[in-house]
Parts: structure tokens; sequence; C-alpha cells
């Protein structure tokens, strides 16, 4: 790819990989499937040297290819029979299911991206409570660190992410924390 004015397509993979691979993800229902074709699309345009002058355009492209890659190895896949005969009946419910996963997909980024621009202290507590479901006395135990200080770092992560994330993308981060 040309750098310069156009878009970089390694920068561009590396920074939204994560919401890519959770909108293939939805859609084909399997992680190494979901990979696959993430990476196939990237691959397609490195190859094919397909070149776009914005994120936006970049991210349309991007959207649609796994979108189409996803619904082609399902329809390929004998297992997945009933999804195609349902995806030709309904593609209209198809296209806005679609569409509400790039929406996630993109809300998911945002909160990634915020969670990361946290302090240490509170990123590490929240990503050990939130994401691998520990209790406070488990990481207080895992830190070397007092409950206390658990607690405090987790409410400290919370307001912090409730300041930087909008309402909708702070109860995203909520709902999804809760298993939803």
């Amino acid at each position: 790819m040309k750098q310069g004015n156009q878009f970089h397509i390694e920068s561009f993979f590396k920074e939204n990989y994560s919401r890519l691979f959770y909108f293939a993800y939805k859609i084909v229902e399997d992680r190494a499937a979901a990979e696959d074709v993430v990476q196939d699309v990237f691959l397609k345009m490195w190859k094919q040297n397909i070149v776009t002058e914005n994120e936006m355009a970049a991210k349309s492209y991007v959207y649609t290819a796994i979108r189409n890659t996803s619904y082609n190895l399902l329809r390929d896949s004998k297992s997945k029979q009933k999804f195609a005969s349902a995806y030709t009946n309904n593609q209209v419910e198809e296209n806005e299911k679609g569409l509400d996963l790039i929406i996630r997909a993109e809300v998911i980024g945002q909160i990634q991206r915020a969670i990361e621009a946290l302090p240490e202290g509170c990123r590490t507590v929240l990503k050990l409570a939130y994401f691998e479901s520990l209790k406070n006395e488990e990481i207080a135990k895992h830190l070397g660190v007092s409950i206390n200080t658990v607690k405090t770092q987790k409410a400290r992560a919370l307001q912090l992410l409730r300041l930087r994330l909008d309402t909708p993308a702070f109860l995203l981060f909520l709902f999804i924390c809760q298993g939803g």
C-alpha cells in the first residue's frame, strides 16, 4: 500500500482486528472460522493491492467483505445448510442484523480503547473482575494488595470509563460484564 494520503492496511488491521473478529464471530459462531475470515479478507486486500483513501471507506469495504465471506462460509458448510435457506428467505432481516453487529462491534472497539487508556492498576483490576470473573478477595490475593485497594481500583475504573464512554457504550460494557 502506498503511504502518505493512502490508508495503510497494516495499521488498519492492527487497530480494527478485535472488532472485525467480533463481527465475523457473531455471524459464523466459530472462533477459528472468524479468525480465518478476517485474515482472508485482509490477505485479499493486500494481494489485490486494494487502496482506499480514508478509514470510513476501508471500514465499509472490510465489513462488507467480512459479511459476504462469512455468509459464503456458512452457505458452503453442510452443517449450516439451515442457515443458507433462512438467509435467502430473510435477506432484509439478516441485513438489519448485520448492521446491528457492525454497530455493536464499533462500540466494543470504543470500549476496548477506553479500557486500555485506564491507569494500569485500574485496568488490571477491571479485567480480572469483569473479564476473568474473579471475586475481590481473589483479585487481592492475586495482586498482593488489600481488598479495599481492589474495591477502590474497581470503583475508579468504572468512574473513568463512565467519563470516557458515551452512555450507550458504557451501558453495553455493563451488559457484557453481566454475561449479556
